[in-house]
């Protein structure tokens, strides 16, 4: 699993999340869910547009991720 931080840029309706990666000088735009163990611990913990998240990416599908929390 990769790991890498990056923005949420928008917010889908389907409770999914487009983040930009930033990766040896090259942007990616990703498809995000957030991981199950965020949403039982951080019920209140809301992710917003503009919020710096750790997402985690499988390396056979690096299009899709999961945020695993939010980066200070």
């Amino acid at each position: 699993m990769l790991r890498l931080e990056g923005v949420v840029k928008a917010r889908r309706p389907d409770g999914l999340y487009d983040v930009e990666l930033q990766f040896n000088s090259k942007r990616a735009t990703i498809i995000s869910y957030v991981s199950g163990k965020w949403k039982h611990r951080y019920k209140n913990g809301k992710i917003i547009v503009g919020d710096k998240v750790l997402v985690e990416i499988s390396p056979y599908d690096k299009n899709k991720g999961k945020i695993i929390r939010k980066v200070r």
